[in-house]
């Protein structure tokens, strides 16, 4: 699962806006391709609301950067993903909402751009009058990393053999590409043999995450954050409580989410499919309330161990995978880490999505 960056090129380097978000992406992830029909035209926009938020006049009444009337979260962003798929898309490519917090005085949106070559997530702001739609931002309380040579190298690791391979999986619930890898290697495991493996499902946390605060962080310190806001940050929880106390239901419960819910719903809907595939709403959210914080320090030390920067990265026997995310790639990968691979290796699955790339 993971190369730890959307994978597409970048093919028209000068016509398109740079995306300097502060995301926990590695360098590599800077140079995807944005499908914006009038490139330059959107990039103008996030200087022309730096300049009206500078001489907008003190004591107008406003709400952080709005002009106009204040639309609620939901709103702003289902007008600026309207905006984008009447104005600013090249033909053939698709934006999909997927989730908006209240960040620094304005909406930080995620939005989906599909088209011929798959999906990718980015990150962008509007007003919260909805008027002013900007791609990205700098976050100017923090020291810009310096880029490196040895940042930009890619290593090609071999994968340890062992008896028993190790695979660790880190996603955010709400990644769309973290799903997709789910969805790979849900069925890869089953062919396996679950009993020849030792699986491990884990979660990307982010520390300070777009400046920390409730909207993404579970803790005061905003140590324990993730990028699609605080419902997410929940879900995750709740599904390390039910890997570590009902490891057998955990695939069933999260099919179901990864299906039927949304970072907008989730919360209302998350006991009644834990109930429906033979969980205890009661005792997961008791596990919930008394271990959330020992769970997400464990989590972070991980991410930390084993340089996670994105959703979804994959480890077997401790080396990052960077294959396809089909089935098949993903046995392929866990039965070439076998001393012996077991006979559930000789079986041939879906090759399905095998090109698919990218990260949150």
């Amino acid at each position: 699962m993971s190369d730890e960056v959307p994978q597409e090129q970048e093919t028209q380097a000068k016509e398109e806006p740079k995306d300097f978000s502060p995301r926990h992406e590695s360098k590599e992830s800077k140079k995807r391709k944005i499908p914006w029909k009038p490139a330059a035209g959107f990039a103008a926009v996030a200087i022309l609301f730096f300049a009206i938020g500078f001489i907008i006049p003190k004591g107008t009444g406003t709400t952080g950067l709005a002009i106009g009337p204040v639309l609620t979260a939901q709103e702003a962003g289902d007008k600026a993903v309207d905006y984008i798929n009447k104005y600013l898309l090249q033909t053939g490519y698709t934006a999909e909402l997927m989730g908006v917090n209240e960040s620094n005085g304005i909406y930080a949106i995620e939005i989906n751009i599909t088209g011929s070559s798959g999906s990718t997530v980015y990150p962008s702001y509007v007003t919260k009058d909805g008027n002013l739609l900007f791609v990205s931002s700098v976050d100017i309380s923090k020291v810009p990393e310096t880029e490196t040579e040895t940042e930009t190298e890619t290593e090609t690791t071999t994968v340890p053999k062992t008896d028993k391979p190790n695979v660790k999986m880190f996603v955010m619930s709400y990644c769309p590409y973290g799903e997709q890898a789910e969805n790979g290697l849900g069925p890869a495991i089953e062919a396996i043999g679950l009993e020849d493996i030792t699986f491990e499902p884990h979660f990307v946390i982010y520390d300070n995450y777009q400046g920390g605060g409730p909207s993404y962080c579970f803790d005061n310190e905003s140590l324990y954050c993730s990028m699609h806001g605080i419902n997410e940050l929940r879900e995750d929880i709740r599904q390390m409580v039910i890997w570590k106390y009902w490891p057998d239901k955990w695939w069933a419960y999260v099919n179901k989410v990864n299906a039927e819910t949304s970072t907008g719903d989730i919360e209302s809907k998350w006991s009644g499919i834990a109930t429906s595939v033979g969980l205890n709403p009661t005792e997961i959210q008791q596990k919930f309330d008394s271990e959330a914080l020992t769970l997400l320090a464990n989590e972070a030390s991980l991410n930390a161990q084993y340089s996670v920067r994105g959703s979804p990265t994959i480890v077997i026997n401790d080396v990052q995978y960077s294959g396809g995310r089909a089935a098949d790639n993903f046995k392929s990968a866990i039965c070439g880490a076998f001393n012996s691979p077991p006979d559930g290796c000789n079986q041939t699955l879906s090759a399905t999505g095998s090109t698919a790339s990218g990260s949150c």
